[in-house]
């Protein structure tokens, strides 16, 4: 066991002691750990090798963050298997990992299967051999997908517009009224409008905040999510929206008033104490941010009927910032920036098809189906239903030899037979060769294509297209009554 552990998070040195020993993590502040607390359901020699692991992956290995989860995790396996009778625990077994699985939720499962993995890669005692082989070759369960979380659960889904409007509205409506302070005001905002993680918003320091004379206010945001990186090592500079700009500044002002004039660059943005409405004052090591959220939500839900604290979590405002600007046709790169993402991978999780989003996209397809459904604005017949059956009326296929249809009038003879599809008194006949027509402006287009002309060239017989499948489909239905 190391006398001292280097933490990935601080980068500093931290004295080794399994009772307890406080660790600060970038993303969640201080953590404590107990070590021997947490293994007291193994035996002893267990214990001292699962401290062992926990300790080596602290020692600049895994962020604070995962190995209090893996603890955790490790700790609420070990406590259930004792509640069943299990214990004190010499060698976690196939069995035991089994049954436990089989109570827990996919996510558990992975953060129980991780942890037995780094304990596996350490080749120490304390795994059963059976359990050590199905680890290495088994892969981990699948959570459910983001689209059946939500179809089942309405609290996963993201919030529409106007429920985004009207919580913003009441959040300012709490600012104005003196119920939130700019601290509370600025932690909402960023939720909402830029869809930040608590531990994004945690790690902010006053040094991040970048004023510029000819534009946006610029926050430098941590990456948090960057395996082995300390989250002040990955940073994104980001420019702060009208509202969110204000917040910033309206804040500032306050730190500054209670600093004296001089913010020193390492303190944190969030570390406001004492009772709101009454005087505040600085807390040079931060507050818990996650602690002000659960504080401060019930406030707003008091104002709309419609939630409750569980619908207003960091997670869901996410997804409804990337979805909807997903709705707006943002690219994938521009998902991926405003989701404070390095890659597109988990992009996915993240925008989602919701009632809105359909809505969306039908109105805008609404003038291109309206163009489709009127293109042709003629009838489809059979031949013998002709109005006039004469060959002066007859219009005829491009090789002239044979018939598309006739005209109700008298034939016009602008642009026969493709101009016909357009044209109100048309009859077309079913039983007319019209993919013949159908395959001659399809090779137009596609030649077009080929040449480079510009999009309007290439886009020039679209409705004519339209109007001939059109044709097409109506006679097939026709022809298929009839036989």
């Amino acid at each position: 066991m190391p006398a001292r552990v280097k933490i990935i998070d601080s980068k500093s040195f931290v004295k080794v002691d399994l009772e307890k020993m406080t660790v600060q993590s970038n993303e969640r502040g201080e953590i404590s750990f107990e070590f021997i607390a947490a293994t007291s359901s193994f035996s002893n020699a267990t214990a001292a090798i699962a401290c062992y692991v926990f300790i080596h992956a602290l020692n600049g290995r895994r962020k604070v963050s995962t190995v209090s989860r893996w603890k955790d995790e490790m700790r609420l396996f070990t406590k259930t298997c004792r509640e069943q009778g299990i214990g004190p625990i010499s060698t976690i077994t196939f069995e035991m990992f089994n049954w436990y699985s089989d109570l827990k939720n996919p996510s558990q499962q992975k953060l129980l299967r991780s942890t037995l993995k780094y304990w596996i890669s350490l080749d120490v005692p304390g795994i059963a051999e059976d359990l050590k082989a199905y680890l290495r070759v088994s892969k981990a369960p699948k959570p459910r997908s983001t689209l059946e979380i939500q179809n089942s659960t309405p609290q996963e889904r993201p919030f529409s517009l106007s429920e985004t409007k009207n919580i913003l509205l009441n959040i300012e409506s709490l600012y104005m009224t003196g119920q939130f302070d700019t601290q509370d005001h600025l932690l909402w905002r960023l939720l909402v409008s830029e869809g930040m993680r608590p531990s994004q918003i945690q790690i902010l320091q006053v040094s991040d905040i970048h004023y510029r004379k000819n534009g946006p206010m610029q926050i430098n945001v941590c990456i948090v999510k960057q395996a082995g990186t300390a989250a002040r090592d990955y940073m994104m500079l980001y420019d702060a929206t009208g509202p969110v700009e204000q917040a910033l500044i309206d804040h500032l002002n306050v730190l500054r008033r209670l600093s004296g004039g001089v913010l020193e660059n390492d303190l944190p943005l969030f570390c406001l104490v004492g009772r709101r409405g009454g005087e505040h004052k600085i807390q040079k090591q931060g507050i818990g941010v996650t602690a002000q959220i659960v504080a401060t939500r019930r406030e707003i839900t008091a104002l709309d009927p419609n939630l409750v604290d569980g619908d207003l979590f960091s997670r869901r405002f996410k997804h409804t910032k990337l979805t909807h600007l997903a709705i707006l046709g943002a690219p994938i790169e521009v998902l991926a920036r405003a989701g404070f993402q390095t890659s597109t991978i988990s992009l996915r999780h993240y925008v989602t098809l919701s009632d809105e989003a359909f809505a969306h996209y039908e109105d805008r397809l609404l003038p291109q189906h309206e163009k489709i459904a009127g293109a042709f604005r003629g009838t489809v017949i059979t031949k013998s239903e002709a109005t006039h059956t004469d060959s002066f009326h007859k219009i005829m296929d491009i090789s002239m030899s044979e018939e598309v249809g006739s005209c109700a009038t008298t034939p016009c003879d602008v642009f026969a037979p493709i101009g016909c599809y357009v044209c109100h008194r048309f009859e077309a006949f079913a039983e007319g060769p019209h993919d013949i027509i159908l395959a001659d402006l399809e090779d137009k287009k596609k030649n077009r294509l080929e040449m480079g002309l510009g999009p309007d060239s290439i886009r020039r017989d679209d409705y004519l297209i339209d109007a001939i499948n059109t044709v097409i489909e109506k006679a097939n239905d026709i022809l298929k009554k009839n036989h």
